[in-house]
């Protein structure tokens, strides 16, 4: 079940759904997801749903991935242009994509993959990480081939990142937050 959510999530992020429709029918998957996950025996802290300080070597991942992300953006830099500051955009929307996304991907998927690939974390880490990347292949209908298969190749790493993060700390608000702060610097940016 949590993965038919994954192909309807793909499917609907694929038309990039203009907002507020886009935040509304995004926090579904997640939603629906870990009230599946609850229903079916999973407690709360499986899904990574707790109050938690983040460690140091997850700073240090959160680090890791913005730099990362530099040789992203520089590729890119002539592919993209400021569309301007939007308040409700930047406050709201951008969050909102960023928490849905994290409450699917690392607080609904990666519990489901890791009870399915028992004692095996690395593979359902980067099975999680793939099917992340894969959410967003549909950046191929909207930017350039290289610049969108680098972004392909960052949200696999950031998957990775975000994934063993939330695993170390044991809690998603964290990968939350950067995702969130992620989309509200890329939405100030539209593909030409």
């Amino acid at each position: 079940m949590v993965i038919l959510l994954w192909m309807v999530n793909v499917f609907l992020f694929a038309f990039y759904l203009e907002e507020p429709f886009a935040s509304v029918i995004g926090i579904l998957p997640g939603t629906l997801g870990i009230i599946i996950l609850l229903l079916s025996g999973f407690k709360r802290e499986d899904c990574y749903l707790r109050f938690g300080w983040i460690s140091w070597v997850g700073l240090g991942i959160y680090i890791l991935m913005l730099t990362l992300m530099v040789p992203v953006v520089l590729t890119g830099i002539h592919s993209v242009k400021w569309v301007g500051w939007d308040w409700v955009m930047m406050l709201i929307y951008a969050p909102a994509s960023g928490i849905a996304q994290e409450l699917y991907f690392r607080s609904t998927l990666l519990p489901a993959l890791r009870r399915a690939f028992t004692g095996r974390i690395f593979l359902a880490l980067t099975t999680n990480s793939l099917m992340f990347a894969l959410y967003h292949a549909g950046m191929f209908l909207v930017a350039p081939v290289g610049v969108a298969a680098g972004a392909l190749i960052l949200t696999f790493l950031a998957g990775l990142g975000w994934g063993w993060q939330v695993g170390q700390d044991k809690t998603v608000l964290w990968a939350m937050v950067h995702h969130s702060l992620l989309q509200m610097i890329l939405r100030v940016f539209a593909w030409m």
